[in-house]
């Protein structure tokens, strides 16, 4: 995803990157996990930008400031197959890391919308492209393990 929310950013020193978070987009990436059928055991939350960006999105210079915590991150998951961008911010990360030559390994990448969008109609969008990628995610899963 892309940066830790507000509500979360308030716990202070207790903030976790967690989907059990009660903010708006974590309710709604717990929603459709459950609802595709995709196990929380079968996945890893982590933010591009683990700290609190002081715009509305984190900048490039935050992104690449956070770059060594994501490959931090991916060197613990050797067996990573698959990452989802949530968000444009994800995206851009994994992909300057690519660039850079500092990615861990090679992985599949998928990109969706973040399910926080601003207006209406763009959350309606937003909510039909993640189902969508989430429930390509369970299907890879599934047939992998079966």
């Amino acid at each position: 995803m892309e940066s830790p929310a507000p509500a979360t950013a308030e716990m202070g020193a207790a903030a976790f990157c967690s989907l059990d978070n009660a903010d708006r987009s974590n309710r709604t990436m717990r929603s459709m996990m459950d609802e595709v059928g995709l196990a929380r055991s079968a996945c890893v939350k982590w933010n591009v930008v683990p700290w609190v960006s002081h715009t509305r999105a984190p900048t490039l210079a935050d992104i690449d400031a956070a770059r060594p915590m994501l490959i931090a991150v991916l060197d613990q998951l050797p067996v990573l197959e698959v990452v989802v961008a949530v968000g444009k911010p994800a995206l851009q990360g994994l992909t300057r890391a690519l660039w850079a030559g500092e990615l861990p390994g090679l992985y599949r990448l998928v990109s969706t919308p973040h399910p926080s969008q601003r207006t209406a109609l763009a959350a309606i969008a937003a909510a039909d492209r993640l189902r969508s990628t989430l429930t390509r995610i369970a299907e890879h899963i599934a047939t992998a393990e079966g």
